[in-house]
């Protein structure tokens, strides 16, 4: 009897622990690929074909991430509606990121990778070009992550 107590309690320990590390994972995945996907949108909307193949490579990749993540993350919570909540959350962070970023406009934001010397003549370029265009992606995220989140309340447990 206490083995199979203790088989039980093992048992649950291990699909917690298992359901926990999917979740992060895939929470990081999905995280990760929305907010790399910010800088990379304007160039494969407006780009001129310098960095196509660069640019072609990266949003494959990212949004592989984000498949990647939402499978991860409905396999350790298995219910639609927690992971429409929380990837209804995660939408609207890199939103929020892309809003600031354009909020404080191009001068405060190259101020600001100046200070850590992160410029380059890559960076400069592509802020003096595509910020207005980072809006127009935080409003398509907005909407997105409200969607996931406002349906979440659609679904039953």
């Amino acid at each position: 009897m206490k083995i199979e107590k203790g088989l039980l309690k093992a048992k649950k320990v291990e699909r917690f622990v298992e359901s926990r590390l999917l979740s992060f994972l895939g929470k990081f995945l999905y995280f990760f690929g929305l907010t790399a996907l910010v800088p990379v949108l304007p160039f494969l909307l407006f780009s001129s074909g310098r960095l196509d193949y660069l640019v072609n490579r990266t949003t494959i990749l990212s949004l592989f991430f984000v498949a990647l993540g939402l499978m991860l993350v409905f396999a350790a919570k298995e219910s639609p509606k927690k992971t429409l909540r929380y990837l209804g959350f995660s939408t609207l962070l890199p939103a929020i990121f892309a809003f600031v970023f354009s909020f404080f406009g191009k001068k405060a934001v190259i101020s600001i990778l100046t200070r850590f010397e992160l410029t380059s003549y890559l960076v400069v370029p592509w802020i003096n070009k595509y910020v207005p265009s980072v809006v127009t992606i935080a409003i398509f995220y907005f909407f997105i992550g409200s969607a996931f989140f406002i349906s979440s309340y659609f679904w039953k447990k």
